[in-house]
């Protein structure tokens, strides 16, 4: 049996996550545990839920997870927890579920925030695209807080929200179809998530 610690990202290929995994690899040389850094190699919930229940078969010591779909996830992360191993999630959280807790933004008020940036860069009015992915918990509560700013400013809509599905090149070729069709009817784009804000950046 392992008897270690996992850390079960939500995509491998993600530098935001490979960041983390050397984190989490560091930490664990501090506490001399054992550690592994596991997860899918695309956006794939599936994937993540059948990596909980590989490491509670496996008799993790805990686990630290990047929550992808917490509908999806719930009841492995359930299963974790009934059978002692804590579960605590990062980044995005399962709020319905047993984990024991949460390591995160305050994703709401990083909503609230780039709301106020958004309204401020706009001078009040325009029209706005969102990349998001909308199963993701703190993808909804950086919403909410963009939502909320903006029922402030009414010249100011959401015109479109694109669910990227993890994939960034959904945010690519949507914006390559608005700039070259639709250019004169948006004005800005909202990235929720990073890598349809790394490939716009290349635009």
């Amino acid at each position: 049996w392992f008897h270690g610690f996992f850390f079960i990202a939500a995509n491998l290929q993600v530098p935001y996550w490979q960041v983390a995994g050397a984190g989490f690899s560091k930490a664990a040389g501090i506490f001399k545990v054992r550690s592994d850094f596991v997860g899918p190699n695309t956006y794939d919930p599936k994937a993540e839920r059948d990596a909980i229940d590989q490491a509670v078969q496996q008799k993790a010591t805990g686990i630290l997870l990047g929550v992808t779909d917490p509908a999806l996830l719930k009841d492995s992360i359930d299963k974790a927890t009934a059978a002692g191993i804590p579960v605590i999630t990062m980044d995005s959280d399962a709020p319905a579920s047993k984990r024991l807790f949460f390591i995160g933004t305050n994703n709401y008020q990083v909503g609230l925030t780039g709301g106020v940036r958004l309204a401020q860069a706009l001078n009040g009015k325009g029209n706005v695209v969102v990349f998001t992915m909308p199963d993701q918990h703190n993808m909804q509560d950086r919403l909410r807080g963009y939502r909320d700013v903006l029922e402030h400013t009414p010249n100011i809509k959401i015109v479109r929200i694109v669910d990227i599905q993890g994939d960034p090149r959904i945010a690519f070729d949507t914006t390559t179809q608005i700039i070259g069709k639709e250019k004169d009817q948006v004005d800005a784009f909202v990235c929720l998530e990073a890598q349809s804000g790394n490939f716009l950046a290349r635009l």
